[in-house]
């Protein structure tokens, strides 16, 4: 009974620590779960938009899984949105219009945090001031308070000191319970199940394999595997084909060496140093993943620990030392990845076939497995401190304690009163809006992106919008159905058959494009929500108010006799270029390439006035690396010469060519020359050569364009 009393107040205590902690985070007024201000930034807002479109959905099985029109299937499990809770909560809130359940979740992980890491802490040294004290390294531990404000469903670090609790008090229930834990995991993020099941793997294999209980073995590894998929296919993790999980990244998302010393971590708000005393250290991109800062008190401990530990290595080498140094030697080889770097540099990579990046690509955040090791270097850390400095443990961990926060007040002052998570972004409901969701069924964009930068500059409106959305920010989704819906939007677009879908203009080129082909038709209006250009078809709804005179400020790029142009795909979307519709970035240059089996060039040549009237345009074309007997047929159609005149070129796989097209000024309009590309023979995206593992139908690159008489 006195135990019970204890643990009582041991729980009240963490309570209150986690309710003061979450207000400090959040600030009182983001605790509110109608309050969905705070959540409209970076990859909260798609955590927040994937949560109410699953909880507007009608319910359907697989449980965690909800309709999106044109995209297909989803499921909250791809949108950060702790899809167990989501369960919960859909079936408990589902009938309230704004309502989140994140700032419950915050304070859910700080408690637990708290509790459970004191639970380790007094199972190994039984000592109640000694555990307290401990837990509070936990509970203020960058890496944990990092995730809080970028994912917030992987603040669930909880479910990792759990998995070490679990072994801890290992009983006749272990097993049944080593189980359910690893499922819980997947209903809270699916790295929490990489990591412990890939560690759980490795530790079973060692005690039972090796030590001749193989059937054992295998028969608790069938049970765990199958219980695992039952609940992740009721999840709704299994919707999407195989090559649509595949995220890719791995190599790229990874940790650096000096992670556990580097305190800079780039946020999706600001960059925050974590140490008033270590500079930052530049490092790679994509080493934000893998940032696992331990502060200069875990760092004291760790090194005072160090010494004891060599001290005693032949007590600790007889007691399975060999299999925990292996274990977490895997772990951290994975969180560094094929690409080993150091600070800035990256010091050596090695190629991995394609058959291990493949799996590995569900994993494309490795940096993240470090978390596991993180965790348990504190842990031994404050073991070893108590086992073997007993005298002057207390004073040595309120040192380090101490330590550590004066160190790493200079990040958690950026979090202070919810500072972090302010946003100018506010839920917005008006009389234009409201007539939107009155007269269209969808909203789309011109150039349909994952994620699209439209989904951020709207998130305003679409939060609780009753429009269908194919604005998205998702970890993984149908890329066939995705890439499919855009190239169906093109084809919309050139017909100037919209229907019941509003389009948002994405860049001032496909602005100034569409101005021009739907200058004289009454049917196509564009129009302007605050800096957002949309166009649509009038007999929908006749918004006046919205068309603006702007518009007819923005002027086609003029092009002048014998000059070599070269197009520059990113200023499209920021300043008017030759560019219209269908034309996309791939494997990171920054020249235009065709996408899908439509295309468009636009250019303005009254700077040609008074000269002769037939021109020659050059266009010098890349394409892909076409193996042996591909090939790439492309037909050109323009408004610059006769109806009769067809041009038609085959590219196979020679590196570039060049093309000749004969223009007739007099032809043209206002001199507006539009030339159409309809390619044919055009070839997936290679997914054998591990050039991406989309959908997109990529086909032709232009090198440079030139006029010429």
């Amino acid at each position: 009974m006195k135990k019970e009393k204890i643990f009582l107040k041991i729980c009240s205590f963490y309570f209150l620590i986690s309710i003061i902690f979450t207000i400090f985070i959040l600030g009182f007024h983001n605790l509110s779960p109608i309050n969905l201000n705070w959540l409209l930034t970076g990859d909260r807002l798609g955590e927040l938009i994937g949560w109410l479109n699953f909880k507007n959905s009608d319910w359907s099985f697989p449980l965690g899984v909800y309709d999106q029109g044109d995209l297909g299937k989803n499921s909250v499990v791809f949108n950060g949105t702790v899809p167990l809770l989501a369960l919960i909560f859909k079936l408990l809130f589902k009938s309230l219009n704004n309502f989140q359940y994140f700032s419950f979740w915050i304070l859910f992980c700080i408690f637990l945090q708290g509790l459970i890491s004191y639970l380790i802490i007094n199972k190994l040294t039984n000592n109640i001031f000694y555990s307290i004290i401990g837990s509070l390294f936990f509970i203020t531990s960058p890496i944990f308070i990092h995730r809080i404000g970028m994912h917030i469903s992987l603040a669930g670090h909880w479910i990792i000191l759990l998995y070490f609790l679990n072994y801890l008090f290992y009983n006749k229930n272990f097993h049944r319970n080593n189980i359910l834990i690893i499922v819980l995991s997947a209903g809270i993020h699916f790295y929490f199940s990489a990591i412990l099941f890939l560690v759980d793997l490795i530790l079973y294999f060692y005690w039972f394999y090796l030590r001749n209980d193989k059937s054992f073995f295998f028969k608790n590894l069938f049970l765990k595997v199958l219980c695992l998929s039952f609940f992740m296919y009721c999840l709704g993790y299994f919707i999407f084909p195989s090559q649509d999980v595949l995220g890719g990244g791995f190599g790229t998302f990874k940790m650096n060496i000096l992670s556990f010393i580097d305190p800079g971590v780039g946020t999706m708000v600001k960059k925050i140093i974590w140490s008033n005393f270590i500079s930052d250290i530049p490092n790679n991109y994509g080493e934000h993943e893998g940032f696992n800062y331990f502060g200069l008190g875990f760092i004291f401990i760790l090194a005072i620990s160090t010494f004891y530990f060599l001290k005693n290595f032949d007590f600790f080498y007889s007691n399975n030392f060999n299999l925990y140094f292996s274990l977490f030697l895997l772990i951290t080889i994975i969180s560094i990845s094929n690409n080993i770097g150091f600070a800035d540099k990256n010091i050596f990579s090695i190629n991995l076939n394609k058959f291990i990046m493949a799996p590995l690509s569900l994993i494309r955040a490795s940096g993240r497995f470090f978390w596991i090791v993180n965790y348990f270097l504190l842990v031994f850390s404050l073991l070893l401190i108590f086992k073997y400095i007993p005298k002057k443990k207390n004073i040595l961990i309120l040192s380090a304690i101490l330590i550590q926060l004066i160190d790493i007040s200079g990040g958690l002052k950026e979090y202070i009163n919810g500072n972090y998570f302010k946003s100018e972004k506010k839920v917005v409901k008006n009389k234009i809006w409201d007539e939107i969701e009155k007269n269209f069924e969808t909203i789309s964009s011109t150039y349909l992106i994952n994620p699209s930068p439209e989904f951020y500059s709207l998130c305003g409106y679409l939060v609780n919008s009753n429009l269908s959305s194919e604005l998205i920010s998702s970890a993984r989704y149908n890329r066939e159905k995705f890439i499919k819906l855009r190239y169906s939007n093109y084809v919309k677009l050139y017909n100037g058959n919209l229907g019941k879908k509003l389009f948002v203009i994405s860049g001032i080129s496909h602005l100034n494009f569409l101005k021009n082909i739907f200058d004289e038709n009454d049917n196509v209006r564009i129009g302007q929500i605050n800096d957002t250009w949309i166009i649509y078809e009038s007999k929908n709804l006749n918004l006046e108010n919205l068309t603006l005179s702007d518009q007819n400020k923005i002027e086609s790029k003029k092009i002048n006799l014998d000059e070599v142009y070269k197009i520059n795909f990113l200023k499209s979307f920021n300043e008017v270029t030759f560019l219209g519709l269908g034309w996309t970035s791939y494997k990171n240059s920054i020249e235009p390439w065709t996408d899908g089996s439509y295309s468009s060039l636009i250019f303005d040549l009254s700077n040609l006035e008074n000269i002769d009237d037939v021109y020659l345009l050059d266009i010098n074309f890349g394409n892909k690396l076409l193996k042996k007997n591909e090939y790439i047929e492309l037909e050109v159609t323009s408004n610059g010469y006769e109806e009769n005149q067809n041009y038609k070129f085959l590219f196979n796989d020679q590196k570039d060519k060049k093309t000749s097209i004969k223009i007739k000024k007099s032809l043209l309009k206002n001199n507006i020359l539009i030339v159409n590309f309809k390619i044919k023979g055009i070839i997936n995206t290679d997914f054998d050569n591990l050039i991406g593992i989309d959908q997109r139908k990529i086909g032709l690159k232009i090198n440079s364009i030139e006029f010429r008489r």
